[in-house]
Order: structure tokens, then C-alpha cells, then sequence
């Protein structure tokens, strides 16, 4: 990747971060969160990520642990098995997630989509958190 490229893509990072900041600090109710794994648990497909983020990701999973590698390796081959077969289930678990502690496995490395999901909405294509507005309808209403 090139370092302009990559540059780019740690600046879009920092203004993301930083509205989600402003964001929890104005709304301390916010539910979306380190820790919230609701979307990840519920893909309704897989995302459609830039070059330079599969890049950061490959680099992230690289540096992960043998067994922790392994595993993402089979939840992707199976993923993949089943987009071959036709045999997509309702909601796709993200391989990236541990499963069992609920967090993310390349956190610091996860895509725009993750970093923006429960802070962004763009309901014509009906990606948006529906606990979030569940929760500002029941607060403003």
C-alpha cells in the first residue's frame, strides 16, 4: 500500500474517531461500543471493504497468534463454502469476532463499516443500528 494511500485512509480514521467521540460524550447512553457485538453477530452480508483496508487487515491478522489465525481461516472457508453452495445463512457472524468474548480480534485494524455503524445511517439502504433508534426514539422521540 502506499504511504500516501495509507496516510489517507489513518486520517478518514481520526475524523471517524473523533465524531464518535463527541458523539458518546454528548450521549453517554450511547450503546454502540468496544465490547457491543450485535452487528458483528448479525451481517446481513459480507462487507465490501476498500484494497487498502484488506490490506490492514491481512497485516492484523498476521500478527495475531497461530490459533487465533487458524480459526479465522475456518470461519472464512466456511463462509466462502456457503456463498459457492448458495447456502448463505440469514446472518453472517464475522470471522473476525471472537466468539466467545465477543470482541473484535483486529480491533485497531477493523473496517470504515465497523467504525461508523452504529454512528452513521443511511436507511435507504437500511444500515443502521435498530437498538440506537430504537433507544433516540424512546428518549426524543
Amino acid at each position: 500500500m502506499s504511504e500516501d494511500s495509507y496516510q489517507q485512509l489513518l486520517v478518514l480514521d481520526e475524523r471517524i474517531e473523533l465524531r464518535v467521540k463527541a458523539i458518546r460524550n454528548e450521549n453517554d447512553w450511547w450503546l454502540c461500543k468496544r465490547g457491543c457485538d450485535h452487528c458483528c453477530r448479525h451481517l446481513a452480508s459480507p462487507p465490501e471493504l476498500s484494497r487498502l483496508e484488506w490490506m490492514r487487515i491481512d497485516e492484523a491478522v498476521a500478527a495475531l497468534n497461530i490459533s487465533a489465525r487458524s480459526e479465522i481461516k475456518k470461519k472464512i472457508n466456511l463462509l466462502l463454502m456457503q456463498i459457492a453452495s448458495n447456502n448463505m445463512p440469514k446472518y453472517i457472524v464475522c470471522p473476525y469476532l471472537d466468539e466467545d468474548s465477543g470482541s473484535c480480534l483486529i480491533y485497531d485494524a477493523r473496517p470504515i463499516i465497523c467504525r461508523i455503524y452504529g454512528y452513521f445511517v443511511a436507511r435507504d439502504g437500511d444500515f443502521y443500528c435498530k437498538f440506537i433508534e430504537t433507544e433516540v426514539l424512546s428518549r426524543f422521540g
